[in-house]
């Protein structure tokens, strides 16, 4: 299955293989971190409800089901707005993004600290993302992106990319710029590390045409286009501010899982080291860490299950259940080794030691899960999970 996609810069437009599976595994890492966590589960167990293919031009795309146009308009305000967040996740992830955090994450007015109970929210990192003063946007964009740096390019740290989704009802085909307003929202930003400005490389816009209303399913085709400003100047983010993105995608990913201890056991790695990077002293090792872990294996335990589809032992089987059934899900073994040595990592240099591992380690598994699950139900994504496109029913 597949949706036509223009890449940055393209006039014509290629096929990028995409399902309904994808959809629901890109918003089961997609977080808003007010929402409770058993919200996120009303979001990822509808797709293969509302998706559908077409044939169109010897190939299968993805369209949206005609019960879509029956629906209030509100509704379809909602759906889009769910589809361009998988729209431009997905885009993302084609551009070899793998880790992919929300911008309020890095809000500066984040000042609570990390509690295991309750609702809590992603503590103070190293990185805090404000306004730009310059900016007519009201908005801001909604992503921090990032990618290790090509070892050809001699480069260390990690490529990295602000990206803002859209949903549209119009076509794609003739939108060769994207409209004002959308590139001003996503450049309505400033990032510091560590309180040092940082210039941003890529400032991304990837809008999804979502348009329920057509009366035929070939016009109701999905479509991905990007837009970007690329910043040459600017340089990569460092290794440390790197891990800690990829600690506020692990922890919007666990919470879709309804894991909290395993989100509260990355948050406070991330707590740790904020402290320590603005001690004068060394911070003593502490034992915390290891016991949040240890809690967040315990929880994890609870919910393992047998592969349902004859999978290998590296990867661990978890069903999440939503309005509309069970969703197989499984998390990759390099994952979860990379989720259980950052949530005891107390130093920066020990994070981005262990991001290093866990990115070389993911490449290798999803190239192999890609051959071995071609041709069954299963949608595998770069970060590590693979999802089941259909929901088994209660």
């Amino acid at each position: 299955m597949f949706v036509q996609s223009w890449a940055v810069g393209a006039s014509t437009p290629a096929v990028l293989p995409m399902t309904a599976g994808h959809i629901s595994g890109h918003l089961l890492a997609d977080w808003i971190p007010s929402f409770p966590l058993a919200l996120s589960s009303s979001f990822v167990g509808w797709p293969s409800f509302l998706i559908e293919t077409v044939d169109f031009q010897t190939r299968q795309f993805l369209t949206l089901a005609s019960v879509a146009r029956t629906s209030e308009r509100q509704w379809k305000g909602v759906l889009s707005w769910m589809l361009g967040v998988a729209g431009a996740r997905h885009v993302l992830a084609s551009e070899g993004y793998r880790w992919i955090a929300p911008m309020s994450a890095f809000y500066p007015d984040k000042t609570q600290q990390v509690a295991i109970q309750g609702n809590f929210p992603f503590p103070p990192s190293s990185i805090r993302v404000s306004r730009n003063p310059k900016s007519t946007s009201i908005l801001r964009p909604d992503y921090l992106a990032l990618r290790p740096a090509k070892s050809s390019q001699g480069a260390s740290g990690y490529e990295w990319a602000v990206a803002e989704a859209k949903g549209s009802a119009s076509a794609l085909t003739n939108m060769t710029t994207a409209p004002n307003a959308w590139s001003e929202q996503a450049r309505n930003a400033v990032v510091k590390v560590n309180g040092i400005n940082k210039a941003i490389p890529r400032n991304i816009v990837v809008c999804t045409r979502v348009n329920p209303n057509a009366a035929r399913a070939r016009t109701r085709r999905l479509q991905l286009r990007a837009w970007n400003r690329k910043n040459a100047e600017a340089g990569n983010l460092p290794s440390a501010a790197a891990a800690d993105v990829a600690a506020a995608h692990l922890f919007g990913l666990f919470r879709g899982l309804h894991l909290p201890k395993a989100a509260a056991a990355v948050a406070h790695s991330v707590d740790l080291r904020t402290r320590s990077r603005s001690s004068k002293t060394l911070a003593p090792v502490s034992k915390e860490p290891r016991r949040n872990f240890k809690i967040a294996q315990e929880e994890l335990s609870r919910r393992i299950r047998s592969s349902p589809f004859g999978g290998t032992a590296e990867d661990t089987w978890v069903d999440l259940t939503t309005p509309l059934g069970e969703l197989d899900i499984a998390l990759a073994a390099p994952l979860l080794d990379f989720a259980h040595e950052l949530s005891e990592a107390q130093t920066d240099d020990e994070a981005a030691a262990a991001h290093r591992r866990a990115d070389s380690s993911l490449d290798n598994w999803e190239a192999s899960r890609r051959s071995a699950m071609e041709n069954t139900d299963l949608s595998v994504l770069n970060t590590g999970i693979v999802v089941s496109s259909h929901p088994r029913q209660f």
